[in-house]
């Protein structure tokens, strides 16, 4: 019973040390709501439009962002989720169409990308992916697709420290408009050498 009532004395000096600061548009509709601890904010954090619907809830601990931010449209679908951790984007991030379908989808360690990214058209068909590793010393690396809204191939690249090194590109009706390879020379039975970032065009 003493333990009890121990916790919950503490539980309300917790509770007592934190505030609630709320702000109104200029036309009296409640603008956001989040608690604050020692003029810091630390705890829930909710904003709203002017229609009262809900627009964009996260957390805060000590002044940092914790946990999955959520921000919606006004009809009242998501709009776009992202999760952090001690202040920084770190795992997913998604983002949505008004109707629903999801628009995007990608990954980030300390506020940097940082593994598959996938672009969505509004009808749900993949418009690009890649796969991006970042690294201190050496820079982005990593490979990218683009597609038509149909699904055909539309750009196929390769980077490598925050250098394109390779890529082809391709027109609506599939054929290969563009070729680019960055190396200092071919094999023999190839006739052409490429030097340097000189883009070739057919």
């Amino acid at each position: 019973m003493k333990k009890i009532i121990l916790f919950l004395i503490f539980a309300s000096i917790f509770v007592s040390c934190k505030n609630t600061v709320k702000k109104y548009y200029d036309t009296g509709e409640l603008n956001y709501i989040y608690q604050t601890k020692n003029d810091v904010a630390d705890g829930y954090y909710k904003e709203y439009y002017k229609s009262g619907k809900l627009k964009v809830e996260e957390s805060f601990i000590e002044g940092k962002a914790t946990g999955t931010k959520k921000v919606y449209f006004e009809n009242g679908n998501i709009a776009e989720e992202a999760l952090f951790v001690n202040g920084n984007l770190c795992g997913f991030r998604k983002g949505y169409f008004e109707n629903g379908v999801l628009k995007y989808k990608s990954y980030y360690k300390d506020n940097k990308q940082d593994g598959s990214d996938t672009n969505y058209y509004y009808n749900g068909r993949i418009k690009s992916t890649c796969e991006f590793k970042i690294d201190k010393e050496t820079g982005e690396t990593g490979e990218l697709r683009a597609y038509y809204i149909d699904g055909k191939l539309k750009n196929y690249s390769v980077k490598k420290n925050n250098k394109v090194i390779f890529q082809e590109k391709y027109n609506e009706e599939g054929k290969m408009s563009d070729y680019f390879r960055n190396i200092i020379f071919t094999p023999l039975k190839d006739t052409t050498i490429y030097l340097g970032d000189k883009f070739l065009s057919n």
